[in-house]
């Protein structure tokens, strides 16, 4: 069974919304699912019912990477909608993306 980026990332924050209770930042470890690969992340975070990932995790997760036009693949960039609200942040050194918010 083949499962395209946009499934995995949907499975991911699918997986992750249903475990999160809190409406403050947690900090937690989740493990993350792109085809047979799975990745182990001790520092995800959570607030409410949005996923934060380290902004380097965004390209394993979706195969897009984070840039100044929004998501980019290659020569393919998807803007960010200006409705999407808060995505991204930076706490004790690395940058966290919302993935939630860019599903």
């Amino acid at each position: 069974m083949h499962i395209s980026r946009t499934h995995t990332l949907a499975l991911v924050v699918l997986t992750c919304v249903q475990m999160l209770q809190a409406d403050e930042l947690v900090e937690r470890s989740v493990t993350l699912l792109r085809g047979d690969t799975q990745l182990a992340v001790e520092t995800a975070l959570t607030y409410g019912e949005e996923l934060w990932l380290d902004a380097s995790l965004l390209e394993f997760v979706s195969g897009f990477e984070l840039s100044d036009e929004g998501l980019c693949s290659g020569d393919i960039c998807i803007p960010f909608p200006e409705d999407a609200g808060t995505w991204e942040m930076e706490r004790d050194g690395p940058d966290f993306v919302c993935v939630t918010a860019i599903a």
